[in-house]
Order: structure tokens, then C-alpha cells, then sequence
């Protein structure tokens, strides 16, 4: 580092540990050192169970401090994120906003024939289609989600359409019918907008998130969003749930918005210019204060 001699340390993954010894690096090495805060990290530990529980609390919420001690700059992708790094030691003039770009490929666009694409897929032509794409897992809210199917199919003749592998494929497999719940198994990404521009709905149970992409890839192709209340997703949409309870009266109701809240922060021209100012801040910043070093040196 000190042969290269960086005028920024800019950490993108793994906020707990590349985080942790970004900032680390950074102090030893006199690197200011911008972090990035993306999910919610100090509560997954709740996700989990025994000694894995106590690993990822050690983890999330010991080495997790490190960075919101040490780092000259935070992003988040909002308020939530934001109140999150506040609370845990970080600054509150050096936190900035830059969700996920929300413009993406070509292909995560409106369909221009829903019902092709459904004969395709051999999707039913005439219900509504609520879908989901992710790992299927208990940590990403299986458990809440088989509530919500078990209450709206109760009440009406709605497919979901579940695509993603993990632990819960069979589960959900012996649970229910493939005439309520289809399972497509693992698809690959390149295929994906595919089921985006099908269905009629998202839906998303997991209760620890920041903005995941699969809602920017369903918003995108038009479909509205329905999710459960995690991380900073009511950034992004209005139409969060609670309980199993709401997201299965929303889903019923047909009572969701398709409108994208605060979406100049998704753009990349907002995203560029928010990081060119952060980078440059920073960077001058350090300059300024090794000067001042320097002359003290000097006197």
C-alpha cells in the first residue's frame, strides 16, 4: 500500500470482515478509508440458531464496529442504513447515500407480450402470478412466505412462481401443488427477466436485507413490489407488510403501487457525481492534513 502510495481505500464487499481490515490498513497506512453498509448487518445474527447465532454476532456486531470507528466515510443505501451506522459510532456528516443503480440491462424491461412469455414458461393464462426469486431459505423468510401463501390461496386462485434452489425447495414441494406453487429450480441469470415479465407481482419475505437487486430487476420490467419491512427496501417502494397477514391482504386487495420512490437516487448519473464529490472530499481532505503535518514537522 505504501508503494502505491493510494490517496483513497474504497471497501465494496463484505462490510464485516474486507471492511474491518480495510480500515485497519488504512490507519496503519494513513489512507482515508470509505466503507460501504449494505444489509442488516447487527441484526442477522437473529436469523440464526445456537453456536452459528453466537459466530455471526461476533462477527456482525464485534468486528462490525470496527469499521464505523475507523472509517473517514460511510455509504448506505438510506435513511435505515444510515440510522443503523449512526447508532453503531459513525459519524453522521460522513454517511452518503448511494443505493444500488437502479438502471440496468436492456432485458429488465416491460414486456412487450406478457402472454407469450407465459406459454413459454407454462405459466397459467388467466390467474395472477406472484413471484419470488431467491434462495429458497430460511433465512430469506420461507417460513413467513408459507403463510402468506397458505392465507391467499385460501381466499383466491393466485400462482406463485418460486425461482431459486436451497433447503426449502423440497419443503415447499411436499407442502404445496404445483397448480399453487410452481418451483422452477435455479435459473440462470441471463434467463430471469424472463419470469420478471410474466408475473404480476413480487413478492419478498426476507426480513434482513438493505436493497436487494431483484426488486430493482422486477421494478424494472414493471412489476410491483410487494415486501416485507427490511433494511432500506421502504426506500424504494410503499408497499411494505408486516405480517404475513398484510402481505396477503395486499396481495389479495390487489392494493400495491408500481410507483418508485426517491428514484433520482438510483440513477447512475446521481450515483457518479455523488462519488466523484465523496472520493474527492476525502482524498483532499488527507492532502490537507498531511500538509498540515508536514509543517509541524518542519517548525
Amino acid at each position: 500500500m505504501r508503494q502505491r502510495s493510494p490517496d483513497v481505500l474504497f471497501q465494496i464487499w463484505e462490510f464485516q470482515t474486507h471492511g474491518t481490515g480495510l480500515s485497519l490498513a488504512g490507519q496503519q497506512a494513513n489512507v482515508p478509508v470509505i466503507t460501504r453498509f449494505v444489509s442488516d448487518v447487527f441484526n442477522e445474527y437473529h436469523g440464526h440458531s445456537d453456536v452459528k447465532k453466537a459466530g455471526i454476532f461476533l462477527l456482525d456486531n464485534v468486528l462490525g464496529q470496527i469499521p464505523m470507528r475507523l472509517s473517514d466515510a460511510m455509504i448506505v443505501f438510506g435513511p435505515y442504513g444510515a440510522s443503523q451506522a449512526k447508532s453503531h459510532g459513525m459519524n453522521p456528516d460522513d454517511i452518503v447515500t448511494i443505493p444500488p443503480p437502479g438502471e440496468l440491462a436492456e432485458k429488465f424491461s416491460p414486456p412487450d407480450d406478457k402472454a407469450t412469455l407465459r406459454r413459454e414458461l407454462d405459466l397459467p393464462m388467466d390467474r395472477d402470478i406472484a413471484l419470488f426469486v431467491g434462495r429458497l431459505s430460511q433465512l430469506k423468510g420461507m417460513d413467513f412466505l408459507i403463510k402468506v401463501i397458505e392465507r391467499v390461496v385460501s381466499e383466491r386462485n393466485v400462482q406463485f412462481v418460486l425461482v431459486g434452489s436451497g433447503p426449502y425447495r423440497e419443503k415447499l414441494a411436499e407442502r404445496f401443488s404445483e397448480d399453487v406453487a410452481r418451483l422452477p429450480g435455479y435459473v440462470p441469470h441471463e434467463e430471469i427477466h424472463r419470469y420478471y415479465k410474466a408475473a404480476d407481482v413480487y413478492v419478498h419475505p426476507s426480513p434482513y436485507e438493505g436493497i436487494p437487486l431483484v426488486l430493482l430487476e422486477a421494478m424494472n420490467c414493471g412489476v410491483p413490489v410487494i415486501a416485507r419491512s427490511a433494511g432500506d427496501i421502504a426506500f424504494l417502494t410503499p408497499n411494505i407488510a408486516e405480517t404475513p397477514t398484510e402481505m396477503a391482504a395486499t396481495i389479495l386487495t390487489q392494493d400495491w403501487s408500481d410507483e418508485w420512490l426517491n428514484k433520482e437516487y438510483f440513477t447512475i448519473r446521481y450515483q457518479s457525481e455523488t462519488l466523484d464529490d465523496l472520493v474527492r472530499s476525502i482524498g483532499h481532505s488527507s492532502m490537507s492534513d498531511q500538509n498540515t503535518k508536514n509543517q509541524a514537522g518542519d517548525d
